[in-house]
């Protein structure tokens, strides 16, 4: 009879596709992983991965084994989790995903209050886009998630943390470059370098300087689609034109050499949530959280009236 230890490591190896890989995610030596799934497949009668595919795949009957181990191994776990439920103690393990254009800005922000009220409470953040965070809640591989929002799947609760306007970092031979404030409408997609396709904040840009332009100089001839604000902001610096930024990477921009211009309100904005599924045993772990990020955020975030805002959906 199979045992949870060997559905995790079948879980493992469907997740990273490779033997090794897998092995090492679960603490365990590659021959021992190996040994314990090869006893499994014996067991059942049948093979879970053809391994003479590069990277593994299931066979079509692995496959359904490792949809219902899944779910077997999803609801072991929650017998663990009603006892931390249960303790009047915040303790336990968050598993967290963050989108990239949030994570180098907000994880130093709360991660080290938290574990300072919280001592026994543990933090495990993987950094992915928005349809791989969704994803990995639904297969219950992420308890909760830190998004942009509103997401068009009512099957998540999302729990609003903060409102964070864009501003523009525009290089200062560009005509952006040479203002103090611009207006929303007047702002055109020329010169604007954006991040990659999968990126929620590479929509949102591009709803907010809808306003067709014909690219010019160097623009015209390169293509660029970056995977990082960081990148972005060197880009404009080097080759000139301009990008957007959220409010919380302010602090890097005013270093910057290019020039940090304001919109005139009301500002476009970005909402972030904390997203988790609706039927959820560490509410009261995600309630805390909650609570630290919000009083761990900065005056100009907290500051914002609502009226001067303007929310710029993702889809």
């Amino acid at each position: 009879m199979s045992s949870i230890q060997q559905l995790e490591y079948l879980l493992a190896v469907d997740r990273y596709r490779h033997f090794g890989k897998a092995a090492e995610s679960c603490h365990v030596t590659q021959p021992t992983l190996s040994m314990q799934i090869q006893k499994l497949e014996e067991e059942m009668g049948l093979s879970i991965f053809d391994r003479s595919k590069k990277p593994i795949l299931a066979t079509e009957i692995g496959r359904k084994v490792i949809d219902q181990a899944r779910v077997v191994v999803a609801e072991f776990k929650k017998i663990e989790q009603l006892k931390e439920a249960e303790s009047a103690e915040i303790r336990g393990t968050l598993r967290l995903g963050i989108i990239p254009t949030l994570s180098g800005s907000i994880i130093p922000l709360f991660a080290e209050k938290c574990l300072e009220t919280y001592p026994e409470l543990k933090l495990e953040f993987s950094e992915l886009q928005t349809q791989q965070c969704l994803d990995s809640l639904e297969t219950d591989q992420l308890d909760a998630a830190i998004l942009v929002t509103p997401l068009p799947n009512e099957q998540f609760e999302e729990r609003v943390l903060f409102y964070e306007p864009f501003f523009v970092y525009a290089n200062p031979d560009h005509p952006l470059g040479k203002l103090t404030k611009v207006d929303e409408k007047d702002v055109e997609a020329s010169g604007l370098w954006l991040l990659s396709e999968g990126h929620c904040f590479r929509n949102q840009a591009l709803r907010i300087c809808g306003k067709k332009g014909k690219d010019t100089g160097l623009q015209s001839k390169i293509k660029l689609e970056g995977g990082s604000l960081t990148t972005l902001m060197k880009i404009v610096e080097g080759l000139g034109g301009f990008t957007l930024l959220p409010e919380l990477s302010r602090a890097d921009a005013r270093v910057g050499k290019a020039r940090v211009v304001d919109f005139k309100p009301p500002y476009p904005t970005r909402e972030v949530s904390l997203v988790y599924r609706r039927k959820q045993l560490k509410d009261r772990l995600l309630a805390a959280l909650h609570g630290v990020i919000r009083e761990s955020l900065p005056d100009s975030i907290t500051q914002l009236k609502r009226k001067d805002l303007q929310l710029v959906r993702i889809e």
